[in-house]
């Protein structure tokens, strides 16, 4: 950091309050004796007042107050005139103002990482890793940032569904009530995959697969004989991705004819590759039916979860009003594929509803379902059962605190409900699944203005954080050990162009 940002040894606030050493960031006050988590910020704010996700203390005098709020200013002053990088969150700081809670530790000249990280954080990084692990340095980092934004701008907080970031999403919310945490949504539905393909046919599918592509493309001869007869690449599986390993399974079943007939094709038997036992092995898989058998079944349990997975991950248009329906339609489309024979996909299902209701099924997706004319207006949805008019109102409830703007949306709501006003005219009905629901909200909401303002507010969150780590990757390919210079406005330029 800048030498004009104070130090923590300069800090007021620990004169005045001290750390619980039993738990770790929790501070109590030396007037008042209450005990704060947080981090010695959330102490601060407890002494000053004034804040929404701590009490005031009642008995510190006016005068400490001052000297401790004059501090968090000269602070933020200091900070805001420092240059760092956007992203990914330069943790350096909170290291520094918690080194002596025992929270972190600095690592050993040796210990080298690779990855984004190292290429944002100062010069002399503390252990990132061991930083973003702890869940009180991580929700102290949350807290932070939905300062700087505004706590009431905030609705979700999206996170990884690590444990760790599952605490600190928790702490936060004790604090903030009105927040709604989610996971990333497309994480989610890819660890479903994931879950998927430990069934023993489909695993078996997946490891025949990977088994031929990594035989294949390690021969650039066989690679450029096959393109001859498939018009093009498999699609190869990554490690990290389990969607992939199943979109690989979809172009080899679109190749079946020409794999066959690549393996037996005279061209081949005359190569020298014909004798070696890998190239033996590929044949008996794509000759064998049972091979094929397993790859359809995987393709039937999983070819609906994958469309699920693409409209979460897209950009094209906010998915939060469209992944309740999804959900359900892509388990009625994996029921009918086997004809309704439950014993097919009986522990698929089990796999989707654990993740569903525990980590994916939240009133904001029901809000979302109510509020997408689409579904709302057509009669064969479930939007009108009692879930998801629950969910509606429950929302309503914890995201406007105001009881007369309550009683304004739900007056409103009728006026929706019945396609009156500009909801009825032509224009809007027939735009109604053409427009993505924020843009129709927008465009016809005007008779509603207050419920329009509350459903745009919802329609428009996103469901996934992947936008935030493909915007990473394009720090990676911008900011390097030889080009590290750029001006921040410059790089964020860039940045924007380059991801567009």
């Amino acid at each position: 950091m800048s030498d004009s940002v104070p130090t923590k040894e300069q800090d007021p606030a620990r004169k005045h309050a001290t750390p619980v050493s039993s738990k770790p960031g929790s501070w109590v006050c030396n007037y008042c004796k209450k005990i704060t988590s947080g981090g010695v910020q959330r102490a601060k704010q407890h002494i000053v007042g004034g804040y929404k996700n701590v009490t005031a203390c009642t008995m510190v005098s006016d005068h400490i107050k001052e000297e401790v709020r004059s501090f968090m200013l000269k602070k933020a002053e200091a900070k805001a005139t420092t240059q760092m990088m956007p992203l990914p969150p330069n943790l350096y700081d909170e290291y520094e103002e918690d080194e002596d809670e025992g929270q972190t530790s600095k690592p050993s000249p040796s210990n080298k990482r690779k990855g984004p990280m190292d290429k944002y954080v100062c010069p002399t990084p503390p252990d990132v890793l061991k930083v973003v692990k702890d869940a009180h340095l991580l929700f102290d980092h949350l807290d932070r940032m939905m300062e700087e934004v505004g706590e009431s701008n905030v609705v979700q907080v999206i996170t990884d569904n690590a444990s760790n970031y599952i605490k600190a999403s928790q702490l936060l919310m004790a604090n903030q009530p009105h927040l709604y945490w989610l996971p990333c949504e497309a994480h989610c539905i890819d660890l479903m995959l994931e879950d998927i393909g430990k069934i023993p046919m489909v695993k078996t599918a997946i490891k025949n697969c990977i088994y031929m592509n990594g035989y294949i493309y390690s021969h650039t001869s066989i690679v450029n004989m096959m393109r001859k007869f498939t018009q093009g690449n498999l699609h190869r599986p990554a490690v990290t991705r389990f969607a992939t390993s199943f979109i690989t399974l979809s172009q080899y079943h679109k190749q079946r004819k020409n794999l066959r007939n690549f393996v037996t094709s005279q061209e081949n038997n005359d190569s020298k590759w014909s004798k070696d036992l890998g190239a033996r092995n590929v044949k008996k898989f794509i000759m064998q039916n049972s091979f094929w058998h397993h790859v359809l079944y995987a393709l039937k349990l999983t070819g609906p979860l994958v469309k699920v997975l693409r409209l979460v991950d897209g950009e094209r248009k906010p998915a939060m009003g469209y992944i309740y329906e999804a959900m359900d339609r892509a388990k009625e489309a994996i029921a009918r594929t086997f004809n309704g024979r439950e014993e097919e996909y009986k522990d698929a299902f089990a796999i989707i509803d654990k993740r569903w209701d525990c980590q994916l099924h939240h009133p904001l997706h029901a809000v979302g379902y109510y509020l997408n004319p689409e579904f709302h207006y057509n009669k064969e949805s479930g939007v009108h059962c009692e879930e998801v008019e629950k969910g509606f109102y429950s929302t309503i409830e914890r995201l406007v605190p105001s009881l007369s703007t309550q009683d304004k949306i739900t007056d409103e709501l009728v006026q929706f409900k019945n396609a009156s006003g500009l909801f009825g005219i032509p224009m809007a009905i027939r735009q109604r699944t053409t427009k993505s629901p924020s843009e129709w909200w927008s465009s016809y909401g005007g008779s509603t203005p207050t419920l329009r303002d509350f459903a745009i507010r919802i329609l428009s969150l996103t469901c996934s954080a992947t936008g935030c780590e493909r915007n990473w990757s394009m720090f990676q390919h911008l900011h390097t050990k030889k080009r590290n210079r750029l001006g921040q406005q410059r790089l964020n330029d860039m940045v924007f162009v380059k991801y567009n």
